[in-house]
């Protein structure tokens, strides 16, 4: 069997997930074995195994070494782009993360400031909120679990999304919309 390398057109299933098109994921664990274990394929399509992420990237170094081909420079970063592609793809969501990092304080400060003014232009909806809280903060007595990235507990229980930084105020406004797609 001829193995290649995974990329996400290589999954129909990422095609039913348009939120997840053009999402870069990360692994959040590295110490967390992942469904089908650590491995890595390479451009020539041979399968590098270790039973750790660390391990693995010393064979995959090893192995370009040992094949003399040149090191890519982001080898570490196509490893766990292969290992997040193929969790997302067997819809295994909590190994990987969005790798956007939550915007910047500055950034933080000015989509507030957008997203206050499309309050004011748009106006806002209790029905909106409610709706979008569900979907983000979940519900214990209906048994709908919170979405991965909302944490509950941050900015003093109001919470907010480890995804965007986004918090309620946004999901009050029609115009507004969730970064990784989920509303």
């Amino acid at each position: 069997m001829t193995i290649k390398p995974f990329c996400g057109s290589d999954y129909p299933e990422m095609a039913t997930e348009p939120a997840l098109q053009g999402i870069e994921f990360c692994i959040r664990d590295r110490n967390k074995v992942p469904n089908g274990g650590f491995y890595f394929v390479t451009s020539s399509a041979a399968k590098v195994e270790c039973g750790n992420w660390y391990g693995l990237q010393k064979k995959v170094v090893l192995w370009y070494d040992a094949n003399d081909i040149t090191l890519p420079d982001d080898i570490e970063a196509q490893v766990d782009r292969q290992i997040c592609e193929r969790q997302v793809a067997a819809k295994n969501y909590d190994y990987c993360q969005p790798c956007a990092s939550t915007p910047g304080i500055t950034n933080q400060v000015v989509s507030v400031a957008r997203a206050a003014y499309g309050f004011w232009k748009q106006g806002g909806s209790k029905e909106i909120y409610d709706a979008r809280k569900l979907i983000c903060a979940g519900d214990k007595e209906s048994g709908k679990a919170p979405c991965t990235y909302w944490r509950g507990d941050a900015r003093m229980g109001y919470g907010k999304c480890a995804a965007c930084g986004c918090g309620n105020l946004k999901m009050f406004i029609k115009t507004e919309h969730c970064r990784i797609g989920k509303w």
